[in-house]
């Protein structure tokens, strides 16, 4: 409903209408996308401290939020497997994102190594960790978890690049670019 989520709620009327009209349609929903050439990379907040020098960064809640993301190769890769099967995505919805889904602390560690710099992580409750909110890139600290079941099972879907280190070549084109 619109008043527990709008943009939700916005969704799910824009969806129907696709299949109302293109019963045959696939759509693919994505999480956060990340990966060189993002426009607003939420790694930008991590990379920017590893290159000033610091040497604390705050998280929400201990950084143990669960966040689905999708890299970019692996997201565009998971739409041409519905071109490449057209038959097998006709009519259907598929979530698309990484197949591991890792933890905002994790996130921050492994751009740090990337990037060869330590961190320390320092934990603040949610309500007050206002620095770290572009980490979360929602408006909630719930876990946002997808089940990939359909688009593993009806396409075949497998990351391309896996998770952890598509994370580390987002921070590494971040810094160099």
């Amino acid at each position: 409903e619109p008043a527990d989520d709008e943009k939700g709620y916005r969704v799910a009327r824009t969806e129907e209408m696709v299949f109302d009209h293109h019963p045959d349609a696939a759509h693919f929903r994505y999480p956060y996308a990340y990966g060189p050439y993002q426009v607003v990379p939420r790694e930008w907040s991590v990379v920017r401290r590893i290159l000033d020098g610091r040497r604390r960064i705050i998280v929400p809640d201990d950084g143990l939020t669960l966040h689905h993301h999708g890299f970019t190769m692996n997201l565009a890769h998971a739409v041409l497997l519905g071109v490449d099967h057209p038959d097998a995505a006709a009519g259907k919805v598929f979530n698309a994102a990484d197949e591991e889904v890792l933890t905002i602390r994790q996130v921050v560690e492994l751009i740090a190594s990337a990037l060869g710099h330590e961190l320390e992580i320092v934990s603040m409750p949610y309500e007050i960790a206002v620095p770290a909110r572009p980490l979360l890139a929602q408006p909630l600290p719930t876990h946002r978890v997808l089940d990939l079941t359909r688009i593993k099972s009806d396409l075949g879907y497998r990351d391309v690049v896996p998770a952890r280190e598509a994370v580390k070549l987002t921070a590494r084109w971040l810094a160099d670019n």
